[in-house]
């Protein structure tokens, strides 16, 4: 018998498969060791260790192949909200940031990997997104009913899917500083993905959530434990029930990504959701460079992870000479169109009339307001600066009264350019308004948290803020 008829044999012995999950390897040394007992040829070990190796080199190519042959691509999952320029809100992803990193973490039921990539925005932030790994696509394994109804496919994910409340800003050299913890999740992805609608979300609930009235097996659960660390981090040690290992963080980075079976009856509780570990997630000791250790899940704040080989932007505040401009404010009984994107804080303040959607957009009924323009001094150029209104009137029945502060989040701005704020306000309050235009900044974006563009750059809720009056307003609506 020939080396290349005997390999063949043994090779139909093994029976690799890409059709479905490859075997184990202990599978494959049995049914090796099977054939030979039954009908292989005395006196030719060499042989048979060449035919092994052949034969686990093809059971390495054919679970290599298992995700490119068995999965296809299917719909993508599309982001529920996209800022509409580069300028905007959290920004638009920088193409040259969406590749995938060379990290990897096998699941616990096998199929295609796992991994991440870390995206950057137009806006300074960095948005971490992890995923199954399919033909070099990161997206939602659809392989149980609760997503994409269990269609098999991969649906992969958009950069834009990864920019919501969780991103991070960047530092100076780009790199971020993201330490999460335990993250129960479906073994499809999917739930790692903020930014997509209701209807593209895993349709049972994880642990925490109650919005399908159907927990998440326990079988289809994961625990994902993914961040940055920064440069300086250079072990990871992992300790769970039952045994503890090492890993090393990736790259300049320091990258981290563990993929593990859920702890027991992680699907009940509320652990994830308020950042509660449930009983049996891994404690993560990170090691850094000076020697210094933290830990994830912080015990106290103690012990708790802050940036190492990280640099800070700083931003300088402006100086009253240099923001002081020259302010007009009137008042207009019906502005309409896109409603003014504003948000209000004030002792008795009422909602002012809603809107309503169209297919196109977002509009108001046409009612009172008033609008602010002046000319910019300074850039506003990322989310760490912007330019608000403080509003004050007298108290008046079915009024607001006192003082109210409208955040307007204006994106970016630059010097020399005409800025236009405009204020809806209640029907029939009448009186006189005053109010100032403000320029409000961080001394560093990073450590600092992202602003929560509901409230942008608040001074009640976004704390350090450089505040700079840019000029006092008065008008008197009749």
């Amino acid at each position: 018998m020939s080396d290349r008829f005997d390999v063949g044999e043994r090779l139909r012995a093994a029976r690799p498969t890409i059709h479905g999950e490859p075997p184990l390897f202990e599978v494959v040394f049995a049914r090796i060791a099977a054939a030979d007992s039954g009908g292989g040829a005395a006196g030719r070990p060499r042989r048979r260790r060449v035919a092994l190796l052949v034969a686990l080199g093809a059971l390495a190519l054919a679970a290599a192949a298992w995700g490119a042959a068995s999965v296809l691509s299917g719909s993508v999952v599309a982001p529920d909200a996209v800022a509409a320029t580069p300028t905007l809100g959290w920004g638009l992803p920088v193409p040259s940031s969406r590749s995938v990193l060379p990290l990897r973490a096998t699941d616990p039921a096998g199929g295609p990997p796992w991994a991440m990539r870390l995206i950057r925005t137009t806006r300074g932030l960095g948005c971490v997104q992890v995923g199954r790994l399919v033909n070099g696509e990161l997206g939602a394994l659809a392989i149980d009913r609760y997503a994409f109804h269990g269609d098999g496919l991969l649906h992969p994910f958009l950069a834009a899917d990864s920019i919501d409340q969780t991103c991070v800003p960047l530092d100076a050299n780009g790199r971020v500083f993201t330490p999460r913890g335990a993250q129960i999740v479906t073994a499809d992805g999917l739930p790692l993905v903020g930014n997509v609608g209701p209807d593209e979300r895993v349709h049972c609930d994880l642990p925490g959530s109650h919005d399908w009235a159907v927990r998440c097996p326990q079988s289809v659960l994961r625990d994902v434990e993914v961040g940055f660390l920064g440069p300086d981090a250079v072990r990871i040690s992992v300790r769970e029930p039952g045994r503890a290992f090492t890993i090393a963080p990736y790259g300049r980075d320091g990258a981290y990504l563990l993929v593990l079976p859920a702890p027991p009856d992680a699907n009940t509780g509320s652990y994830g959701a308020l950042g509660w570990s449930a009983p049996g997630t891994p404690v993560l000791t990170v090691t850094f460079r000076d020697g210094s250790t933290c830990r994830i899940p912080s015990a106290s704040g103690h012990d708790a992870c802050v940036a190492k080989g990280l640099v800070a932007v700083r931003i300088p505040a402006p100086t009253t000479a240099q923001i002081r401009a020259r302010v007009h404010a009137r008042y207009l009984r019906r502005l309409g169109g896109a409603p003014p994107p504003l948000v209000s804080l004030g002792s008795g303040y009422q909602t002012p009339p809603g809107f309503t959607q169209t297919r196109s957009a977002l509009v108001m009924p046409p009612g009172p307001a008033l609008v602010i323009t002046f000319t910019a001094r300074v850039a506003s150029p990322d989310l760490f600066s912007d330019y608000n209104v403080e509003l004050r009137r007298a108290v008046v029945p079915g009024c607001f009264g006192g003082s109210i502060v409208l955040g307007r989040g204006t994106g970016t701005i630059r010097p020399g350019q005409t800025v236009r704020l405009p204020i809806r306000l209640q029907p029939a309050c009448h009186g006189v308004y005053t109010g100032r235009v403000y320029y409000a900044s961080t001394p560093e974006t990073f450590n600092q948290g992202v602003p929560d563009l509901t409230y942008p750059m608040l001074p009640p809720f976004w704390p350090h803020l450089h505040v700079v009056t840019v000029a006092h307003f008065r008008v008197t609506v009749p």
